[in-house]
């Protein structure tokens, strides 16, 4: 699960990279890229890791079956 959380990170990161380093954001129009889109992204890596955690608490508490015997 460690391998899925940072190939998530890493796409996410790359898609928000110019919206983060302001590319294209004008001054004289401030309705292009109107967001903090650092803090976006933090929020959601954030969201990302916090579910990563999770889902890996719970396999770590989930024990393995163990096959019924027949009665003797």
């Amino acid at each position: 699960w460690l391998g899925a959380g940072l190939l998530i990170s890493g796409a996410l990161s790359l898609v928000a990279w110019p919206l983060v380093r302001g590319y294209g954001r004008s001054a004289g129009n401030p309705s292009i890229l109107p967001r903090n889109y650092g803090a976006g992204l933090a929020g959601t890596l954030i969201v990302v890791w916090t579910g990563i955690l999770v889902f890996g608490v719970l396999l770590r508490r989930r024990r393995p079956s163990q096959p019924e015997r027949p009665p003797r």
